[in-house]
């Protein structure tokens, strides 16, 4: 810039009677002081209360109005000032922009390098991807003074403290997958022989909250519960199971007394009843009683009766036409006092 910013007059001056007033509120105020509010005076101290509030109120607006006066000059500075800027602006926001792409730049490619040695730390320390990851670049880093030898002596703080970390979660994850092992061990050496044996994902959830011991334990109790339960189901089964062969024996010997009893009547009926030509004429006698019965009157109804000679095994058929109710009465009294009667329906005729 070729010009020097100079300031080329500046005559304003500002004198007001600063000392007359001060003099005279001075001794104004004095008759104000130290007084005290009582209830006989509570209205005239309101009254001086308002009254200095008013003063003050007077001198608060001659400040504004001052300060009103005395900021145009710098206003209008400040406007001629604001166009200068304006014009430095216009030339410098086309240059201050692609340094800035030039800077965005740089900053990328050292952040690609702080990543890099990040990467290769890693690997030459043995730090795994899960853990290296969580290494942020550091903002400072990115800063041009900041060199690449501090920053590599701070990466390799990060990954070696990370390193801590791997090893005494590995060793967690190797002692936890220990304990499945030996709780997979104890469940199968404890439920050898139950109906339902105790499974692994039966107490997945106990391996990180209990300890080897407790573990043991725990799997102890399950299976002792299990094996009270299959004995106790055992039990009630055996005894559901004698109850159904004690069943079916009782149903046995009631079906044998019934086979016998059976046997027996058999037995009485083939001893008292010897077949005989009378018996056929009885029956057939019987078939001739109850159509003559029938044949008293005609009617719309049809009697069908059906006969059995269970000795002989034989069947025999007696149509009635035009019984009555009282006839039909008589008729089934007559097969029943003979017990020859099987089936004795009444129906129209068709």
């Amino acid at each position: 810039m070729t010009m020097e910013l100079q300031v080329l007059k500046n005559e304003q001056k500002f004198e007001w009677n600063f000392e007359a007033v001060k003099e005279k509120l001075s001794d104004d105020i004095k008759k104000y002081t130290d007084l005290v509010v009582s209830e006989t005076n509570l209205a005239d101290m309101e009254k001086t209360q308002k009254k200095l509030a008013g003063l003050r109120i007077r001198l608060q607006k001659f400040r504004l109005e001052v300060k009103k006066d005395l900021d145009k000059p710098y206003q209008a500075f400040e406007l001629q000032f604001n166009k200068l800027a304006e014009l430095v602006e216009s030339a410098e926001k086309p240059i201050k922009d692609q340094l800035q792409k030039y800077e965005d730049i740089r900053k990328e490619a050292k952040r690609n390098e702080c990543q890099n040695i990040i990467n290769a730390e890693s690997l030459k320390l043995g730090l795994e991807s899960k853990y290296s990851s969580q290494i942020v670049i550091d903002s400072k880093w990115i800063n041009r003074g900041t060199t690449i030898k501090s920053i590599t002596e701070e990466i390799q703080v990060k990954v070696c403290w990370f390193l801590d970390i791997q090893k005494q979660e590995k060793e967690a994850e190797t002692f936890k997958q220990q304990k499945i092992e030996m709780a997979k061990f104890m469940i199968e050496s404890l439920s050898a022989g139950l109906v339902t044996p105790l499974t692994f994902k039966d107490i997945e959830n106990k391996i990180d909250s209990l300890n080897i011991g407790d573990l043991r334990t725990y799997i102890e109790n399950q299976v002792a519960i299990r094996k009270e339960r299959e004995e106790r189901a055992k039990q009630v089964a055996l005894e559901q199971e004698e109850q159904k062969r004690t069943a079916e024996l009782a149903r046995q010997e009631r079906e044998e007394q019934a086979r016998i009893e059976r046997e027996r009547k058999q037995a009485e009926i083939e001893h008292n009843c010897v077949p005989t030509q009378s018996t056929v004429s009885e029956n057939q006698s019987h078939i001739e009683h109850i159509e003559r019965l029938a044949e008293i009157n005609k009617s719309p109804e049809l009697i069908i009766v059906k006969l059995t000679d269970k000795l002989y095994n034989a069947q025999f058929v007696a149509v009635a036409y035009g019984a009555t109710s009282e006839q039909i009465k008589e008729i089934k009294d007559f097969l029943e006092s003979k017990q020859l009667v099987v089936k004795l329906t009444v129906r129209e005729v068709k």
